[in-house]
């Protein structure tokens, strides 16, 4: 047997904490995959939204309002299909080992004095967004489907060299099993919206129903090492822990748009997203232990303001205030994976709150297709999982510090441009990059006549 395997005083009690570091990501993000448990960005659907930061609750004006703010849908007047095809790319950082605590012993691995993070980076293709809406007698109707999260992520960690006491003896030749593991999340919506205007086309409401489906497939693994200071060992299998689901679950939103004096337009949307059953099975050999969970997985809802300002024939400015309730997060999906630590309590999930700012200007040439031209930003602030030290600060707080250390703010970046045809075909792309995220959209909306 791996003599890293036979110590037993904390053979499995930190599995779900290093799988919760590299599940819980950023968005999100600030949020990236290590910070919170999803990469929840919440970006908007279309590259039009996406050039001007995601600011669009306030314009709300081509059928990717559906998702954003169903409202703005009761003022268009015309059939319109739109489709989006997105490039995500994002790295997640994990704690890969280095030393957490004690001094370095200068024997194999344990040459680090300091903890050691790599990161993985996911990229994807995939149709984003797809809609159609119907102008009816007595209002707006739209059907669409959004694909809301897919994440693909693979790591090992060697396992962190640390100062332990055991048997009232402390010294520095301690070192966590190492662990390693895939996850696989897909988390797309269908649904429909109906809206309808009020008071001389002044104000519209709108509201939908969805049916989401998550796809959640992750299996994370405690290997053994052939000696305390030695490689890892993936053949020796220590102990396991694996996420499944493939449920379906409802959600709606609602929205209000007005148009207000002075060429202004202010809007506000609240979304109800799914919550989805997901079982939970740990695993430790030695002990012939078998525990399995059913939890629920909340996928965070939102509510969102915004406004637009329509200046002259040619420019517009939108800004956006978003609340995402990150923190529903914990219960169940983040519990479930630190409880075997007995410290679930100690890790905070701050709900986020982001500002989202953009601009459009419209180069209007005679008997030409107008040329648009849009940049944003908008500021993603720090939603990580973070462990909040016991007053005893004991070896347990100094691992789980580690692992758990919390994020930063982040700044996304954005700009994008488009042509209107004369035809009714509108074409953009746009480009969403913070320090650890980037976003490419390519979508189409058209017109019908």
């Amino acid at each position: 047997m791996p003599s890293g395997q036979a110590r037993a005083h904390r053979p499995f009690r930190i599995l779900g904490i290093l799988f919760a570091a590299f599940a819980i990501a950023s968005a999100a993000a600030a949020q990236t995959t290590s910070q919170i448990p999803l990469q929840f960005d919440f970006l908007t659907p279309g590259a039009r939204s996406m050039a001007m930061g995601g600011a669009f609750v306030g314009a709300a004006d081509d059928t990717t309002a559906a998702f954003t703010n169903p409202a703005g849908l009761g003022f268009l007047s015309r059939r319109q299909i739109s489709g989006e095809v997105r490039f995500r790319q994002f790295t997640t950082p994990f704690l890969a080992g280095g030393r957490i605590s004690g001094l370095v012993t200068g024997r194999g691995l344990d040459v680090i004095p300091t903890p050691i993070y790599l990161t993985d980076e996911d990229t994807s293709v995939s149709p984003a967004f797809f809609s159609f809406m119907l102008p009816l007698q007595r209002g707006v109707l739209t059907v669409y489907a959004h694909d809301m999260v897919r994440i693909e992520n693979t790591f090992l960690s060697s396992g962190v060299f640390e100062r332990f006491t055991f048997g009232g003896v402390t010294d520095d030749n301690g070192r966590e099993t190492p662990v390693g593991g895939t996850r696989r999340v897909n988390v797309a919506v269908g649904g429909a919206t109906f809206a309808h205007t009020f008071l001389d086309d002044r104000v519209a409401l709108g509201a939908g129903i969805s049916v989401g489906h998550l796809n959640l497939d992750a299996s994370f693994t405690r290997f053994g090492f052939e000696s305390l200071f030695g490689p890892v060992r993936t053949d020796v299998k220590i102990a396991t822990a694996t996420q499944e689901s493939g449920d379906f679950s409802a959600g709606w939103n609602a929205g209000i748009l007005v148009k207000a004096p002075k060429r202004v337009k202010i809007g506000a949307t609240f979304r109800k997203n799914p919550g989805f059953h997901f079982t939970q099975e740990d695993r430790v050999f030695d002990a012939n232990e078998d525990l399995v969970r059913e939890g629920r997985f909340k996928v965070p809802d939102v509510f969102g303001t915004g406004a637009e300002w329509q200046i002259g024939e040619s420019l517009r400015v939108l800004a956006d205030y978003d609340f995402v309730r990150y923190s529903q997060l914990k219960r169940d999906y983040i519990d479930f994976q630190a409880i075997s630590s007995g410290r679930q309590a100690q890790i905070e999930l701050n709900d986020g709150h982001e500002w989202h700012t953009g601009v459009e200007y419209s180069l209007n040439r005679m008997d030409h297709a107008p040329l648009l031209f849009r940049g944003g930003l908008w500021r993603d602030p720090d939603h990580a999982p973070r462990y909040v030290s016991t007053p005893q600060h004991d070896e347990l707080d100094v691992l789980l510090g580690a692992t758990l250390p919390g994020g930063s703010d982040l700044m996304h970046y954005t700009f994008g441009g488009g042509v209107a045809f004369l035809n009714g075909v509108e074409m953009d792309a746009a480009l969403d990059h913070s320090e650890r995220t980037t976003y490419v959209t390519f979508s189409v909306v058209v017109t019908l006549r």
